[in-house]
């Protein structure tokens, strides 16, 4: 495979990798300004409230756009390619619970 290909198929991961810090960090500070545990929020409010979804998956999407930035300040365009293709598909899925 070529190192192109190779580069955006890790950009690839590096963005669903984001994507669950994001989740993650969002998470834990959702279930700390609404004390309640995390479980409750994954249960709860991910999967059973649709209406709050997109915004749970807007707020996860952020840490790709700051890693989008830095990765575009380093030149970094084989990675970068990736990084936009997992908040291209991110957006589709926000579009898809918001409407």
């Amino acid at each position: 495979m070529n190192t192109q290909v190779k580069l955006t198929l890790f950009g690839i991961l590096l963005g669903i990798l984001g994507n669950v810090i994001g989740f993650v960090i969002y998470g834990l500070i959702f279930s700390a300004v609404n004390k309640v545990d995390f479980s409750m929020f994954y249960n709860t409010v991910f999967l059973k409230m649709e209406s709050f979804r997109s915004e749970i998956i807007t707020g996860s999407m952020l840490i790709n756009v700051v890693l989008f930035y830095f990765l575009m300040k380093s030149k970094q365009d084989a990675l970068n390619n990736g990084v936009i293709i997992n908040i291209l598909l991110s957006v589709i899925a926000i579009i898809y619970y918001f409407s």
